[in-house]
């Protein structure tokens, strides 16, 4: 009772401290911060890998397998699953709540480092970190023109989706619907086997063509100038005069 009986006695007090109680509510109630619908940050990591022209099976046996039995030790991990599909694979990381994915990203980056060689038409693993709204798109557009669909994929992807992808919280851009551009080669069995050759060095002749080679620097008075032979293919033309192999007297 004695409560009341303070109460009774003080009434200025009393008022005082319910003004202040009050007026303490009020402002925290309207710095309190309100949301339609709060954002629920799911920590996934993706884990994509390319791998063009390669099935299914190949892709998980030396994609797929190798990366998860290292990236399987990183700490938190709460569930990994993987798809592999044609030229692709994918792998995605849940971790426990809290987690803090930017820890998450550099742990899963040592692991990968730990990987064995990849086949060399792999392309280098990309890691991307989304939060549970990024995986569904919010935003869709269409493109249309006088081209071809191949030459709007082109033009989408080089100028296009790097803009997009600079907007502040935009996590990922994806485009549908093209193919990238390439150069498949075709070649003649018989013409290989007439020669002594096999796909192997039509293979590695590509690839040693196809590629731009530093040659160190030139030193004039106050100038530095940088040496470089440009070798990468920008026309079919520079496929076909490839060499593929050079007898002793200087045959092709």
């Amino acid at each position: 009772m004695w409560i009341i009986d303070t109460a009774i006695k003080r009434p200025v007090s009393v008022i005082v401290g319910v003004l202040l109680v009050t007026l303490f509510g009020y402002v925290s109630l309207i710095s309190l911060p309100i949301q339609m619908k709060p954002t629920i940050d799911k920590p996934f990591i993706t884990i994509r890998t390319a791998y063009p022209a390669a099935a299914p099976q190949e892709v998980e046996e030396q994609i797929t397998r190798p990366i998860e039995e290292k990236v399987q030790a990183v700490e938190n991990l709460k569930k990994m699953t993987s798809v592999s599909s044609e030229g692709r694979s994918a792998i995605t990381l849940e971790f426990d709540w809290g987690t803090d994915k930017d820890i998450a990203t550099i742990d899963i980056l040592k692991k990968l480092n730990l990987v064995g060689e990849l086949p060399e038409e792999a392309e280098t693993p990309i890691i991307t970190a989304i939060t549970s709204d990024e995986e569904r798109p919010i935003y869709w557009t269409t493109f249309n023109g006088p081209m071809t669909t191949n030459q709007l994929w082109q033009i989408a992807d080089q100028y296009v989706k790097p803009r997009f992808e600079r907007i502040p919280g935009v996590g990922d851009v994806r485009i549908y619907g093209g193919q990238e551009r390439e150069i498949r080669v075709v070649l003649d069995y018989r013409a290989l086997a007439a020669r002594k050759l096999s796909i192997s060095d039509v293979r590695r002749a590509l690839q040693n063509e196809n590629k731009n080679v530093r040659g160190g620097h030139i030193d004039e008075g106050k100038r530095r100038y940088m040496v470089r032979t440009v070798g990468l293919f920008k026309t079919p033309e520079d496929v076909e005069n490839v060499i593929v192999r050079s007898g002793e007297e200087g045959l092709v």
